[in-house]
């Protein structure tokens, strides 16, 4: 159990030092002093075993600062998103074949720029024409442009290739290879003998039962259609496609039987670590496969040794040894699944198995309970532990629940190690005697195809899968609800009934049921206050000031000005924030006036501010000199944002700027200088403009910036000079958003502007109330508080 606490202590370092940083210096210092007192306090083992914790996180969170990139002249992602450049590099993994290019991680060594040229380094993602011919260690030159990786609407590719240690991705590239074997000489043999492998399954089988034997055997899903990867989706069977444990412990079982038969023993455990290791190298070692080939590599030593496998300690060395090679793989969906999965088994399994023969013992005899328990144990019950530990991270990450997974896996369970042992060896006895192979593809179509036709049956009906949202919070905060209702429900009657007894003693009926009332509240607020899949952007009645808070369908949260009065912006931020959640991720200001930035200084003192971005006009009022102290007080970033800098979140929101067009003087104007913004998402637009000069609109008119927007925000509170009529001829807007304080003194808004506005549906903050509007990127709703 000790090597557990070490594992968890090192990966809390590794998250730790992700959030705040640190200094690689310090964290090794602190994990060495952390050692050396170990050492001194080795007699007493609480105290040695803390203080073991202590360096395991701190050195981790020192591997993770020194795994992260210098992103410097000589990277290749330094020169993402500025031009186009000849490129040399080495394939340094198997292309990817897509339907319309192939995707070829390569090792950049060159960069040209005209009679520039640059030795650099970092690997890049190039996307190469579908029609060339590519292999690994092949050295090619490519003419392209480096871009930073984009994000899609519930999905960060940016995020994921950097997971792999790629910063930048060469769309649309004209690729030339220039010669062959610069490469790994194993790796490249080994992608042959794959390469043979999928060839030979392929003149055996149609698709889509070639293409899913693939999957399954070689971990090549390229082949899948979406259909058929949808419908496994839907279902809850992608496990099925995904190399996992299951597969490794066939390879496993399979070579130790065979080996054992021509050899002694401890030779047989050799070879079988050494295939379990060629077969996760051959499949492409992913996370969960490398999870599986560690754990499996463990048991295979331990049962040589006479030792009975701890898994909860498997599993911890699998982490260390994964998260040490590459810290990054903590953030990775299929590394965080396959151990969800592995710990429902290991947790579970024998729990729910133990509640199935209590509640089967008296119903029947104990034999024919033992049959229906050995005919349950994998289809069902094995799914069921796994599904416990998982379903808050499949909700999480892929917004979806399959209604029918229990179902659907209990019927096709049974069939996949047949799957696998028979096509294994029609592979193999293929790439020898092709006509044999054959007949035992022939004999594995039938439960390949019997596979696929219970998943796009299950797959089509209605009530199949429904969509879900969950912030990560409650996400997260589903496991101890799932394990603490495990235990209490896998707890024998006479326990249960002894520590509820305790229990009530100790707190008495009306507390417990107090408690219980409480926790089950909180859930369901966090729950409910979550991101729901929409973006949401709320114009809150300040009074006589501007303030735009937005909410990005992943829950990122953004202000747009302050307004004047605290207390009124902290209500209406604190409406619209989670309770349990204190980080606005970006507050943007459009100008230095009162109006926008009195109550700045009191949300950097309440909330988290991660970033502030203003157009880089400053003032010499009181209000301005405050909320530049906060800033700095607070320790907030900063940056200074021009026309064409673009926002980008991970859901697929973009916030691009408009206006300013270039860096303002010291003695510029404000208004001249104002920042406009345009937001979208999906289908959906909003122009947020600002209290900006007639000249600041004319200079963005010219400069042909696409401004059309779904809604507009009246710019400077409706007055004229801010909403000339070309202004709003080319916004043409469906619906206009006016906030202005009720009887201001200014007498706004200018009457020429409701006038011009006479055909578009507007709402006021004056006379609505604070204005809520959601989309979806097609379909807009508006919310209004009276």
């Amino acid at each position: 159990m000790t090597l557990v606490w070490l594992a968890a202590a090192w990966v809390a370092g590794i998250l730790l030092a992700s959030t705040d940083g640190g200094n690689f210096t310090g964290w090794i210092i602190i994990g060495g002093v952390a050692l050396l007192s170990a050492l001194v306090m080795r007699d007493r083992p609480t105290v040695r075993l803390a203080l073991l914790m202590v360096m395991m996180a701190a050195f981790g969170a020192a591997r993770y600062i020194g795994s992260l990139p210098v992103i410097d002249e000589t990277h290749i992602a330094y020169y993402n998103d500025t031009g186009y450049f000849e490129l040399e590099g080495v394939i340094s993994a198997e292309p990817d074949p897509r339907d319309t290019h192939f995707n070829l991680r390569v090792a950049m060594d060159t960069l040209r720029d005209g009679d520039l040229e640059v030795t650099v380094h970092g690997v890049a993602l190039v996307q190469a024409p579908r029609s060339g011919d590519y292999a690994y260690g092949d050295r090619v030159e490519i003419w392209g442009r480096p871009s930073t990786p984009p994000t899609y609407d519930t999905f960060s590719y940016r995020d994921y290739l950097a997971r792999h240690g790629i910063l930048t991705l060469v769309p649309d590239a004209r690729v030339t290879v220039l010669g062959s074997g610069y490469g790994n000489p194993v790796i490249a043999a080994m992608l042959q003998f794959k390469a043979r492998a999928r060839s030979v399954i392929s003149a055996f089988l149609p698709d889509p039962q070639g293409a899913l034997l693939t999957g399954i055997l070689l971990g090549d899903e390229s082949g899948i259609s979406p259909d058929v990867g949808d419908a496994f989706a839907a279902t809850g069977t992608t496990h099925i496609i995904a190399i996992s444990g299951f597969n490794i412990a066939i390879v496993a079982g399979l070579m130790m039987g065979l080996a054992r038969k021509v050899m002694a023993e401890r030779y047989a455990a050799m070879l079988t670590i050494v295939g379990i290791a060629f077969y996760a190298a051959l499949v492409g070692g992913d996370p969960a496969v490398v999870r599986a080939a560690i754990m499996g590599g463990l048991g295979v030593i331990a049962a040589r040794i006479g030792r009975q496998t701890y898994a909860l300690s498997s599993m911890a060395a699998a982490a260390l040894v994964m998260s040490l090679l590459n810290p990054q793989v903590i953030w990775d969906v299929g590394f965080q699944l396959s151990f969800a999965a592995t710990l429902g088994l290991v947790l579970y399994t024998g729990r729910i198995e133990e509640g199935i023969r209590r509640l089967l013992r008296g119903l029947f005899a104990a034999e024919t309970v033992e049959r229906v328990i050995g005919a349950l144990s994998e289809p069902v019950i094995v799914t069921l532990a796994a599904q416990i530990t998982t379903l808050p991270l499949l909700v999480l990450y892929f917004r979806r629940l399959s209604l029918v997974s229990l179902f659907a896996n209990a019927l096709i369970l049974p069939a996949q190690s047949l799957v696998m042992v028979i096509g294994g060896l029609a592979t193999l006895i293929g790439l020898v005697v092709f006509q044999i192979g054959r007949l035992f593809a022939w004999a594995d179509w039938l439960f390949l195809t019997y596979t696929i036709e219970v998943v796009r049956v299950l797959s089509r009906l209605p009530w199949a899968e429904m969509d879900v949202a969950v912030a990560p919070v409650a996400a997260w905060g589903m496991y101890p609800l799932l394990m603490g209702v495990m235990e209490m429900v896998s707890m024998p009657g006479e326990r249960i009934r002894k520590l509820a007894d305790a229990i009530r003693r100790r707190i008495g009926t009306e507390g417990l049921m107090g408690a219980g009332a409480v926790v089950a509240a909180l859930l369901w607020a966090v729950a409910m206050t979550g991101p729901d899949g929409l973006l949401w952007v709320r114009f809150p009645d300040v009074g006589d000031g501007n303030a735009v808070l937005i909410q990005t369908p992943g829950g990122a949260h953004v202000l747009i000005d302050g307004g004047r009065y605290p207390t009124r912006t902290l209500t209406a931020l604190g409406g619209a924030i989670p309770f349990w959640n204190r980080r606005v991720d970006l507050v943007l200001v459009t100008g230095p006036g009162d109006d926008r930035v009195l109550a700045l200084p009191d949300v950097l003192a309440g909330y988290e501010v991660q970033l502030v971005g203003t157009s880089g006009v400053r003032s010499e009022s009181p209000s301005w000199a405050a909320f530049e102290d906060a800033v700095a007080r607070e320790g907030a970033g900063q940056v200074t944002l021009l026309a064409g800098d673009e926002i980008r979140f991970d859901d697929g929101v973009t916030i691009t700027v408009i206006h300013p067009q270039e860096l303002p003087g010291e003695d510029s104007k404000p208004a001249d200088y104002a920042l406009a913004l345009r937001l979208s998402y999906g289908d959906a637009s909003f122009l947020l403009l600002p209290d900006w000069s007639r000249d600041a609109v004319d200079e963005v008119l010219r400069a042909g910036w696409y401004i059309s927007g779904t809604v507009m925000q009246v710019a400077g509170y409706g007055r004229a000079s801010a909403n000339p009529p070309e202004l709003l001829a080319a916004v043409s807007p469906q619906v206009a958003v006016l906030n202005v304080g009720a009887g201001n003194r200014a007498g706004l808004p200018d009457e020429g502007v409701l006038d011009a506005l006479s055909g578009v549906e507007l709402f006021r903050t004056d006379r609505h109330g604070t204005l809520a509007l959601a989309t979806d990127g097609a379909t807009l709703w508006v919310y209004t508080e009276r």
